[in-house]
């Protein structure tokens, strides 16, 4: 945020292994692993650019004409950005976090976007104190962001955490159609992006599961509602775990698959 809204190029130091994660948090970094003293003066006398140095949490001595903005440390059990990743929670909740540990956001707001916080910042609310970090805080932020996003957008940005063979090589109109669906009625079953794949996956790939002709003969006839409304407990559980084989047990699931792919995995 100092690089965009200063002008200046910035040297993040003390934290290379950090570079690699920029990415996925929807930062833009260049990577200045390698390059020595000597070579950043050389630099800034050559481009006429003022540097500055990144850290965080370690003084570090001042190069000639290069000006050190010191950043408090984040304190703590602070998980490692990889496997957050790999979990399903969203970059968004993370870099909030993150960036509100060294910044205080104006008027408090605690779910700023990106662009949010790039036209929000002023250098003059860098922290000067440690911040802990707190899973609960994460765990809030990632909600809030998570409700937010569209059935369009939970859909499309799981694909990332389907398993190899699940979804078809290119999705037609009809299952891209489907798949918004099936966001819009397990959204709410969902506590990170890793879940919706976990959910839909019946859509695509039926459960490993006993027949069921009794159940077969008993949706073969009368109307979908009222047979499904006559079904047992019994005869509820054995459906589910025949036909969607996960928790959610909304019954617009089956009007969503159809009643011949019912009965087929029935």
């Amino acid at each position: 945020m100092l690089a965009r809204t200063t002008g200046f190029n910035l040297r993040l130091e003390g934290h290379p292994e950090a570079l690699k994660d920029l990415g996925w948090l929807g930062l833009d970094w260049e990577v200045s692993e390698g390059l020595t003293s000597d070579c950043w003066g050389r630099l800034q006398k050559e481009l006429q650019v003022p540097l500055r140095v990144l850290d965080r949490g370690r003084p570090l001595p001042v190069e000639a004409g290069v000006e050190i903005v010191w950043l408090a440390p984040l304190e703590g059990l602070v998980p490692d950005l990889e496997s957050l990743g790999r979990q399903g929670v969203l970059p968004e909740g993370v870099l909030s976090l993150l960036v509100e540990s060294a910044w205080a956001p104006p008027n408090g707001n605690r779910y700023l976007t990106r662009s949010e916080m790039l036209r929000e910042f002023e250098r003059a609310g860098l922290r000067t104190e440690p911040h802990r970090f707190d899973p609960a805080e994460l765990e809030e932020r990632h909600r809030n962001f998570l409700h937010e996003l569209t059935p369009a957008e939970l859909w499309e940005r799981s694909l990332p955490y389907w398993q190899p063979g699940d979804l078809p090589d290119e999705l037609g109109e009809r299952e891209v159609l489907d798949l918004e669906a099936l966001a819009l009625l397990l959204g709410e079953h969902c506590q990170n992006l890793a879940d919706f794949p976990r959910l839909a996956r019946f859509y695509f790939v039926p459960p490993a599961a006993e027949p069921q002709p009794d159940l077969a003969e008993l949706l073969r006839g009368g109307e979908w509602p009222e047979v499904l409304a006559s079904l047992s407990d019994e005869q509820r559980q054995r459906l589910r775990a025949n036909v969607i084989g996960c928790e959610a047990p909304d019954e617009e699931l089956y009007a969503l698959l159809g009643r011949e792919r019912v009965l087929e995995r029935l």
